[in-house]
């Protein structure tokens, strides 16, 4: 707490360590928090980390050695981190999830390579409509948001991706014509709406978890809330 009484965020160091396992890491979160003060390191009260086994092992990870020094500790799982992992992961298991997403990644480096065709894009856009051309969005599974933001650009540049597409098909371009093929599909289209009402609810959630200060009593409602308003979506 700073001199007001709020929390305040203070990086210590960027550390270099010699291994990536657990004993190797705690040894030098140990080394590092010491140097600050002798008791220090028996005040600290939390962890965050990223998931990984080497931090989250109930045995023998980070965590369970930093519990053991500091009996006051707390690890928890970055929550936004979970959230993106969840979704990647039902992703996977949704045939038609993951096959939009191959279809949306292929199409992004597709124009992302080509300076030529992302101008003849704005182009189109151009004597379309008044708007401008909005750049077409890598859906990462690493990045949180990232899938959200792919289908968005999809939905608004459909129109000019399948003419873009049709011209390049026309010359004799295979992956065009296969791209083409694939975003004029009833499943393609049908997935594209359905992810465009659904990401950004999850999305939203997402974003309240990465605040500077959460307030914790929200957590569950606004979880509950999230999978009873896409539940009820697909109800209707």
């Amino acid at each position: 707490l700073n001199e007001d009484g709020r929390a305040e965020t203070i990086f210590g160091g960027n550390y270099t360590v010699q291994s990536g396992d657990a004993e190797t890491i705690f040894n030098k979160m140990q080394e590092v928090i010491d140097e600050k003060g002798d008791t220090l390191f028996s005040k600290l009260v939390g962890l965050g980390s990223d998931g990984a086994s080497v931090m989250m092992g109930r045995h023998s990870g980070v965590g369970v050695r930093l519990k053991g020094a500091s009996p006051f500790c707390i690890h928890v799982h970055c929550v936004a981190h979970r959230i993106a992992l969840a979704s990647s992961n039902a992703a996977k298991k949704t045939a038609k999830v993951k096959e939009f997403r191959d279809t949306a990644n292929c199409i992004f480096h597709f124009f992302q390579h080509s300076a030529a065709r992302y101008g003849r894009l704005r182009e189109l856009t151009a004597a379309m409509s008044d708007e401008d051309f909005s750049s077409l969005k890598e859906p990462c599974s690493v990045r949180w948001l990232s899938l959200s933001r792919s289908v968005a650009s999809l939905d608004k540049n459909w129109a000019v991706l399948y003419l873009e597409l049709g011209e390049e098909a026309a010359r004799n371009n295979p992956k065009a014509e296969g791209l083409l093929r694939a975003i004029k599909s009833f499943s393609f289209v049908a997935t594209m709406k359905m992810l465009r009402d659904v990401l950004p609810i999850v999305d939203r959630l997402n974003l309240i978890f990465q605040r500077d200060n959460v307030n914790l009593g929200i957590i569950r409602p606004m979880v509950e809330s999230t999978v009873l308003y896409n539940t009820d979506m697909f109800l209707l």
